[in-house]
């Protein structure tokens, strides 16, 4: 009885060995590969939310240098597992987060993740690697003033510099250091440059999605409180040399308390 049972376990497990492995293999592929194949789709789908015109796969194969389109939709339909080369590449194409795709991990849209020590010097480093057509200065609507920068590459790039200052009164000596880096960065682009340069004020959710990656940039651009404005151009202009003081009354309590602490900061300590 011992010979048969240890006979019967054999073939027992002889048998389900194959059907283990590959059960191993089709979990692996779901709960892997086919996570990639989501956040594909996921990812494609966000970036189209606020866009009237949506990318398709033709497009994305198109601007990525497909061949056919079917060579790209096999990555999107879980046909085929894409390979760490692509990822990257599409990463550095459209702006994404490479550890949200290939991992899952952090926010989609969070692909700058660099220190800025120096907000003058480090940013416009950052900016003149890219040469962005078009430069946002984004402001929370909140106490803090909490304000980003937004570079918009071109039509399907853009990203949100890993730095933000205070635009508001709440301020230490750091703090305001920063606000005379600021005005100095924005004087060299706009001087200097001739970069074509925005602002705007969001609702202060939607600066915390778009700060973290949760949303895409033109996604905060669309949910912008008002028109574009341009107080980062009139913040400048201490001395009302561009005659930027006739917007003042325009602009709000944060506006004015973070003109008049800079201003007091560069006149105290003799700096242009």
């Amino acid at each position: 009885m011992d010979t048969l049972q240890a006979i019967a376990i054999g073939l027992f497990v002889n048998l389900i060995t194959p059907i283990f492995k590959i059960f191993r293999i089709f979990f692996y592929r779901t709960s892997e590969v086919d996570k990639i194949s989501k956040r594909l789709n996921q990812v494609l789908k966000l970036m189209n939310k606020s866009r009237d015109q949506k990318i398709t796969i033709a497009e994305l194969s198109k601007i990525l240098n497909f061949r056919k389109i079917s060579d790209l939709e096999k990555y999107f339909l879980n046909k085929e597992e894409p390979t760490f080369d692509f990822l990257e590449i599409l990463s550095n194409e459209f702006a994404l987060n490479i550890s949200w795709l290939t991992q899952g991990k952090e926010n989609p849209f969070k692909y700058d993740e660099d220190h800025y020590i120096q907000l003058y010097d480090d940013c416009l480093k950052k900016i003149e690697k890219f040469n962005p057509e078009i430069i946002y200065f984004v402001r929370a609507d909140s106490i803090n003033g909490e304000t980003c920068i937004l570079l918009e590459i071109n039509e399907y790039k853009s990203f949100v510099l890993n730095t933000f200052v205070h635009f508001s009164a709440i301020n230490g000596y750091g703090g305001m250091r920063q606000l005379v880096d600021l005005r100095k960065l924005i004087m060299h682009l706009i001087l200097e440059k001739n970069m074509i340069t925005k602002s705007l004020i969001v609702p202060k959710g939607i600066f915390s999605n778009l700060f973290n990656g949760e949303i895409h940039p033109s996604v905060a651009i669309q949910k912008r409180i008002g028109t574009f404005q341009y107080w980062h151009d009139d913040f400048t202009d201490l001395y009302n040399q561009r005659y930027g003081y006739k917007h003042h009354e325009e602009y709000d309590q944060n506006f004015k308390d973070a003109f008049r602490i800079t201003k007091s900061h560069i006149e105290k300590y003799e700096e242009s």
